[in-house]
């Protein structure tokens, strides 16, 4: 059964792994666009907590496929990429190690370098898991974006587990959501459990007091990362329904 968006054309895109400097510091990044010319919309895809993997970069040729220039940062550049079978606890360590208005920056020279090439000047930023939380957090936190997608994201109310803040975290997300820019649009499973459906209910609260353009969606029958067709967690009923949502959204955000 294919994935949702699945490239039936793969000569219709090209893509590229690059290397981009931010604060001096080399970012690895994936690449994808039309073959066509033309200025479009940018996208930046954040990655899993298992890094900028083989899901990934076929999520940014997919979006690469319906119209997009898209780009996705590998985060771990500065900590070290997520191997194969690496226990999750060690993945997840190096990841809230890292700054929030590190990534901040981080994912701002990728956007930069999206926009060297050939866009319309609109910026999607789209984020699972790991990367949903980043998501939120560039949009809220600076980054010059038009519209994001945060797919369940989690720790959106604390720092880590057990910590309310960190060093490096030393603003829940959730409390930043009056800064948020652009339109956003927050996906997340009724079976998940970080968000779970009471926290997203209170991130879609606190949206709301703000006054902020958000939608938050809870998914039936759907947990924790059911996009991710490589996992045993993917619902392929959820994912494709989702799949035509996100190009929608982005689609009515994104375009002149």
């Amino acid at each position: 059964m294919p994935v949702p968006g699945q490239v039936m054309n793969p000569e219709s895109i090209e893509a590229a792994a690059l290397t981009y400097l931010s604060d001096g510091w080399p970012i690895s990044a994936y690449m994808a666009r039309p073959r066509l010319p033309g200025p479009r919309p940018a996208i930046l895809v954040l990655e899993e907590i298992f890094g900028v993997n083989e899901h990934i970069r076929d999520v940014v040729r997919r979006f690469a496929a319906a119209g997009f220039i898209a780009l996705a940062p590998e985060i771990f550049s500065r900590v070290g990429s997520p191997k194969p079978g690496e226990p999750i606890e060690a993945i997840l360590a190096r990841a809230v190690s890292l700054p929030d208005s590190q990534i901040v920056r981080d994912l701002d020279r990728g956007a930069a370098l999206l926009a060297r090439h050939g866009t319309n000047g609109k910026l999607g930023c789209v984020g699972f898991c790991l990367g949903g939380r980043n998501a939120l957090l560039y949009a809220c936190g600076g980054g010059r974006v038009n519209a994001t997608i945060d797919c369940w994201g989690g720790y959106i109310l604390n720092a880590t587990a057990t910590e309310k803040t960190t060093a490096s975290r030393p603003t829940p997300v959730a409390d930043m959501v009056g800064n948020l820019r652009g339109a956003l649009y927050v996906v997340c499973g009724e079976e998940d459990k970080n968000p779970s459906p009471e926290q997203a209910a209170e991130l879609s609260g606190r949206l709301r007091n703000a006054g902020k353009r958000a939608t938050v969606e809870a998914f039936k029958n759907a947990g924790h990362a059911f996009f991710a067709d490589y996992r045993p967690n993917y619902r392929p009923e959820a994912a494709a329904e989702l799949w035509p949502k996100m190009l929608s959204f982005f689609g009515t955000n994104l375009h002149d």
